[in-house]
């Protein structure tokens, strides 16, 4: 019952304010004077001057809050990114037989054993690349030469991958080293050591520097 009373409101209040509207013309169109008529009983709004609203609001003080620790390293590490010549390339990849491996490495491991995520596979088949195709894994030697162009690069023997790991205070992007000699499995220990540290703001300038390559997981 409070149910039907509710909806024969709701209908009073839809005819109310129906009953409000402008009357239409014989061409069912809106006539001028009563688009007038309705803003002539439009409210008049009164716009507060700068002046006012400096009156009557307190002025608050801005804070310069310097950079330190990971956030200073990370800061260096980013802007020096903005060096490096960049390129897209996209490519859909089928990783059934990868979901199931994993799946299989995964139920198969002992109680304490460490649980494998996707990334320390897509981790060790980009290093597994980078030792087919060195150029990527390289650094361009930012001095210019007499004639005023890079003439060096230098390809890096490692691979020291960076991942970036979301915290509380931001992003961090520190890099598991010498991915090239490491098994999977090793790769996910470093990488849960990083979160770990991460998370208890211990990484070290030596887990945020030297990166030659990054690889980044969207989360999907």
């Amino acid at each position: 019952m409070n149910f039907i009373k509710k909806q024969k409101e709701e209908k009073e209040n839809l005819n109310l304010h129906r009953n409000k509207l402008p009357e239409k013309t014989d061409n069912n169109n809106i006539s001028n004077n009563n688009v007038n008529a309705s803003n002539n009983k439009a409210p008049q709004v009164q716009s507060q001057s700068q002046s006012e609203t400096n009156n009557k609001y307190p002025s608050g003080e801005d804070k310069t809050i310097k950079l330190v620790g990971f956030q200073k390293a990370m800061t260096k590490t980013m802007t020096q990114a903005n060096l490096i010549p960049s390129f897209l390339f996209t490519e859909e990849l089928d990783v059934d037989k990868l979901v199931k491996l994993r799946k299989e490495v995964n139920s198969s491991a002992k109680e304490n054993d460490v649980k494998i995520t996707f990334t320390p596979f897509f981790v060790k088949a980009l290093s597994l690349s980078l030792s087919e195709f060195p150029i990527l894994n390289s650094i361009v030697n930012p001095n210019l030469g007499n004639d005023g162009y890079i003439y060096e690069y230098t390809l890096k023997n490692d691979h020291n991958i960076s991942i970036a790991i979301d915290t509380s205070e931001g992003l961090v992007v520190p890099n598991i080293k010498k991915v090239q000699y490491k098994s999977v499995l090793e790769i996910q220990k470093d990488l849960n050591f990083l979160v770990e540290k991460s998370k208890n703001r211990k990484l070290t300038n030596d887990d945020l520097t030297n990166g030659t390559f990054s690889c980044s997981n969207i989360g999907k």
